[in-house]
């Protein structure tokens, strides 16, 4: 898996090389941290975990204490402004602490990724204490997340239910195939009802911020340049070429492709879309050892399903490496320790 990994991070360099912007490519856009330094440091912290003896001495618990801190924050004044607005809910209301993290919709998904982080530590403590705040902070992030009505994260969170029974079963391979084909349902259905629709093209007012013009300008913009791209977290210019279905004067700016796999396509073209997918399938095959730990399944899961229909904020990204650095903990591999 580590091979997969330094391929995958040779090829979006590659990225950069023939990029359209170089400085956006490698700084990334304002305000949203996705540089391809950006990555290239949260990848270098993986390898951290994953390989560095100092690193590997600390418990797995250590490294995800700051998450846990802003998931509290976050959670807490979330119920605290929602809870009395239960029946007037709006973006006016959404409380000051959690839409620094940019937009709502952002913190909802950065509860949705943390939550199973915070499962993985809970079930790892043995102090019964920690094991109550900690299961007091879940509640919290799931009423904060009903509360907003997030109903693809409280999908996620009845899909956990769904794989921890069947882990504590003997049903565990039934019911995990079971849930990967919902999950693929779903998938499959989100792209139905959002790309291959029809009588909408002439609802140009309704259509012209929606995914799917999103996402067809970047497939599009793609075939433009196939091979590399337009360089990492330049998806703005894939989309600018396309000028699909017909020019707009003034235009809205999309420097996100708020689709991972179409995005990773639009800007590392072929060479970093099959690097990315290889990895993808060696993290898979991981997956298949005996020992694995569960949680950073879910995690690994939960963010790529999220990160395939949503824009994900740079703290997703960084429970997302960590948990891949633990992944590639020789022990959590072998002896499920991590």
């Amino acid at each position: 898996m580590k091979n997969a990994l330094i391929v995958y991070t040779c090829c979006i360099f590659l990225s950069v090389v023939f990029s359209s912007d170089k400085y956006t490519s490698l700084f990334g856009n304002p305000s949203r941290f996705d540089g391809i330094l950006y990555e290239f440091f949260l990848i270098g912290i993986c390898f951290a975990l994953a390989y560095l003896a100092y690193f590997q001495k600390f418990s797995a618990k250590v490294f995800y204490v700051p998450i846990l801190l802003l998931q509290s924050i976050v959670s807490i004044d979330i119920v605290r402004v929602l809870a009395p607005n239960l029946f007037r809910v709006s973006i006016e209301y959404f409380p000051q602490w959690a839409s620094f993290l940019g937009h709502p919709q952002y913190a909802i998904g950065f509860l949705g990724v943390s939550f199973f982080s915070t499962m993985y530590v809970f079930e790892r403590t043995r102090h019964p204490l920690l094991k109550l705040v900690l299961g007091i902070l879940q509640t919290l992030t799931v009423f904060a997340i009903a509360l907003n009505h997030s109903w693809s994260s409280m999908f996620f969170l009845g899909t956990y239910v769904l794989l921890y029974f069947g882990k504590k079963s003997n049903t565990h391979k039934k019911i995990t195939v079971l849930t990967c084909i919902l999950l693929l349902s779903v998938l499959l259905n989100q792209y139905a009802q959002r790309v291959l629709f029809s009588g909408r093209i002439h609802e140009f007012t309704y259509i012209i911020q929606s995914r799917e013009r999103i996402w067809i300008s970047g497939l599009i913009g793609w075939s433009k340049r196939p091979l590399f791209g337009w360089g990492w977290a330049n998806y703005n210019y894939a989309f600018s070429s396309a000028q699909w279905p017909y020019p707009v004067e003034h235009d809205f700016i999309v420097d996100q492709s708020h689709g991972l796999f179409i995005g990773l396509l639009a800007e590392t073209g072929l060479i970093g879309a099959g690097a990315g997918l290889y990895f993808l399938v060696q993290m898979l095959k991981t997956f298949s050892k005996k020992h694995f730990s569960f949680w950073l399944q879910v995690i690994f899961l939960v963010y790529l399903v999220h990160a395939q229909f949503s824009i994900v904020h740079i703290l997703e990204k960084v429970i997302f490496w960590i948990s891949v650095g633990m992944i590639m903990r020789k022990e959590d591999i072998g002896q499920n320790t991590t």
